[in-house]
């Protein structure tokens, strides 16, 4: 085969809002979007420049249209069509709806609502003369909440539609040919894929990526399920209680935060020592609750008791855990976040009341 040169471009990036997660516990934390009156100007410089770098724009939001993903993806809409009306493509895609109960198949409902768009934007190619026969005339852009698992789900699947174009256009593949027929291959490209979406992943949320059966298989499988658990619980535990000092590290390096000598340490917080006792207590009553289920008594009223005793206090503990959970997590100490129980400000300063904030929480991802 003479030497040819084929490429295809995509963009991942977070929704363009002022907007940001404060973790409280709860394994999904709450979502606050900043009134902040330089958010159309910076969406829009934001959008100015991918389509001045990349021409257009094919956008791939993937949050779900329920709980608390819905404000921020009906506050992204509402700029697109406010601002690029006829000028952007933008496609709200329910990942998690459209593919619940490992229908991963339903990925193609997606690719045909965008068909004509993609066909129009080609790819590049560039001849064994190093012509140009063909230009990329737009991009994907695609994103969910924190532009890692569901992305780059369906940033694998668009990739893998493109070579199978580039591969049939050059003479590889016969024109009904699929790169999916060569199982050597296609194994090396998913196996590309998913170790992308885990480097990115492990640097972000410090877990391999979820999701990453799919982008290894084609499939989503039962055990793909309960490695995605564990590196859900492990998520949740480095976001709760270990990312504000990594937030911190972050800080310090880009130059954030600058130390004043001056000023107080930050390290120093004030909780009340009733929070403090709170997770002590709930493992003293766990292990209470254990001895008196399993010791050496026969079982009688008195017993009963003492059982429903340990489990109504265990969970008047959780209640109150998850009622002062900002209190007990680990939240960064150089920069506050901004609307942490420890500060009603953000950017300029300017003081927001959490009551004027509308805060919508979700039970699924």
């Amino acid at each position: 085969y003479s030497k040819q040169v084929y490429s295809y471009v995509q963009t991942r990036g977070s929704i363009p809002l002022y907007w940001q997660q404060v973790i409280n516990v709860n394994y999904y934390p709450r979502l606050f979007i900043e009134p902040n009156i330089n958010t159309k100007e910076s969406f829009k410089k934001h959008f100015d420049e991918q389509i001045e770098r990349y021409k257009g724009q094919i956008v791939i939001n993937l949050i779900n249209k329920k709980g608390y993903e819905l404000r921020i993806g009906n506050e992204f809409s509402k700029l697109i069509e406010e601002l690029y009306k006829g000028k952007i493509t933008y496609i709200h895609f329910d990942f998690h709806k459209e593919c619940s109960k490992m229908r991963w198949h339903r990925l193609s409902l997606l690719i045909d609502q965008i068909e004509d768009d993609l066909i129009k934007q080609g790819y590049y190619h560039e001849n064994e003369n190093g012509e140009v026969v063909q230009e990329q005339n737009s991009v994907c852009r695609t994103n969910c909440m924190d532009c890692l698992d569901r992305t780059n789900v369906v940033q694998s699947v668009l990739a893998r539609r493109s070579l199978n174009l580039q591969l049939r256009e050059s003479g590889v593949l016969g024109p009904q040919q699929k790169v999916e027929e060569d199982k050597s291959f296609i194994n090396k490209f998913n196996n590309i894929w998913a170790d992308n979406a885990n480097a990115m992943s492990l640097q972000y949320s410090g877990t391999n990526a979820l999701k990453t059966d799919f982008t290894r298989t084609g499939k989503r499988t039962k055990m793909g399920a309960f490695t995605d658990f564990e590196n859900s619980v492990v998520r949740y535990v480095k976001n709760n209680f270990m990312d504000g000092r990594r937030q911190d590290g972050f800080d310090f390096f880009l130059g954030n935060y600058v130390v004043d000598r001056n000023a107080p340490s930050p390290f120093i917080t004030v909780k009340s020592p009733r929070v403090k006792f709170l997770p002590f207590a709930l493992i003293g009553s766990i292990c209470m609750l254990f001895l008196t289920l399993f010791g050496r008594r026969e079982f009688s009223s008195s017993l009963l008791i003492e059982i429903l005793f340990w489990i109504v206090l265990i969970i008047g503990i959780i209640q109150q855990i998850f009622s002062n959970g900002e209190d007990l997590v680990n939240k960064p100490s150089f920069i506050k976040p901004a609307y942490s129980g420890s500060s009603h400000q953000y950017g300029g300063g300017a003081p927001i009341q959490l009551n004027d904030i509308t805060v919508r929480k979700d039970k699924e991802k």
